[in-house]
């Protein structure tokens, strides 16, 4: 059935399958790039040790401590695996700069890996830095991974408010398309004829049976 203009309604719901797939495919789309980019920004160390860094911009950083999914669902404090572990960062020139506990706990999840926020610190500026870290007590017979990372809660949420987006667009005009496509072009029902009075006519006036 095609609408007024000749355009068959069996395209409205073709395009309702290619915008829909569309929205799908965009939205794994920039999921897996954000998601890419963002680990492309960590800076991973392993504790204890020390690393030079470089950091491309100043600003507020986080330090996170990187462990195995496999130890969250053993309901191991990730406060306890670093107990007795200093951290120390200092400029080029061997300043030190100020390290400080997270004003809020800050997690993700990356594959089968996920991290927990445990310190921050304000960089005066780009350059290199060296990240120095110890333990007071014990060394633990495994290493510590570290991840450093700025504005990295945020650019997940960035991410997933962008793949959201595209896909709730893809959804929103399917369904147009789908509205359009049974609507646009159905034919109006023709209005019901008269019906003519069936009615017989008298007999003529003067005649008699």
């Amino acid at each position: 059935m095609a609408n007024k203009k000749g355009i068959p309604r069996v395209w409205f719901f073709v395009l309702a399958v290619i915008v829909g797939l569309g929205g799908v495919g965009g939205f794994v789309y920039f999921l897996l790039m954000g998601i890419f980019g963002i680990q492309g920004d960590l800076i991973r160390l392993e504790a204890p040790g020390a690393e030079q860094i470089q950091l491309k911009t100043g600003g507020l950083y986080t330090v996170f401590l990187e462990m195995p999914r496999v130890v969250e669902h053993e309901g191991i404090d990730p406060y306890e695996v670093i107990s007795g572990l200093a951290f120390r960062l200092e400029t080029r020139t061997g300043a030190q700069v100020p390290l400080r506990p997270p004003k809020g706990r800050g997690t993700y999840s990356v594959g089968d890996r996920y991290g927990v926020s445990i310190m921050e610190f304000d960089a005066p500026g780009a350059g290199s830095y060296r990240f120095v870290t110890s333990f007071e007590n014990k060394r633990p017979d495994y290493p510590i991974v570290l991840t450093l990372a700025q504005g990295f809660i945020g650019g997940i949420l960035r991410t997933i408010l962008k793949a959201g987006g595209v896909f709730s667009a893809g959804i929103v005009g399917a369904v147009l398309l789908l509205v359009l496509g049974l609507t646009v072009g159905r034919k109006k029902k023709p209005a019901p004829s008269r019906l003519e009075s069936t009615e017989r006519p008298g007999a003529p006036d003067g005649l008699s049976s």
